[in-house]
Order: C-alpha cells, then structure tokens, then sequence
C-alpha cells in the first residue's frame, strides 16, 4: 500500500508540475533545468527540486502520469477506510499544489 501511496502522490506533484508550467512533452533533463521553466516561489524551489529529483526515475514517471487520481484515491478509501483523514490530506493538498508552491 505504501507503493500505492507513492504512487498517488506522485501523480499529484506530476498535475501539479503541468499547471505551474512544466509541459508535458518536454524531456526531463535535470531537475534544476525543469525547475526553470516552472513558475515556483523562490523559498520553495528546494522542495520542488527534490520532489522533481524523486521523478527522475522514468518508470515512476510513467505511472504517475498514466495513473487515475480519483480512481486510486477512491481504491485506496475502499480497502483501508481508516486512512480517511490522510487521503484526505493528500487529496486536499495535491489539489492546491499549483497555489502552494506558485507563493
């Protein structure tokens, strides 16, 4: 489930990344270098660095980019309904991502 997790915060940070400018057709060079292009206040630029390091592995990349948010936030729900506060978080939180990290 942890893998699930990841997987859905991923995704997040992926829809996040698109709507603060980072296209989606653009090869992922560097962090820094997609950093660049993104429109991120500059005291979060560390935290958006290493969330970008995160997805450098192309494979993770790929399934966040191909993975339904709702559909696995609601997976996730289903089988463990005691995790109701923190996919609420994570669902609360990846939504606003673009505001939070544009400042």
């Amino acid at each position: 489930m942890e893998a699930e997790l990841d997987g859905l915060c991923a995704a997040y940070f992926l829809q996040g990344c698109k709507a603060l400018g980072r296209e989606a057709g653009r090869p992922w060079v560097t962090p820094d270098a997609s950093l660049q292009r993104m429109s991120v206040a500059p005291e979060l630029a560390p935290l958006v660095r290493r969330l970008l390091t995160c997805l450098q592995d192309g494979a993770a990349r790929r399934r966040a980019r191909t993975l339904n948010i709702t559909a696995a936030w609601r997976s996730l729900l289903s089988r463990q309904p005691s995790l109701v506060a923190e996919l609420t978080l994570i669902e609360r939180m990846g939504r606003n991502l673009p505001c939070s990290f544009a400042g």
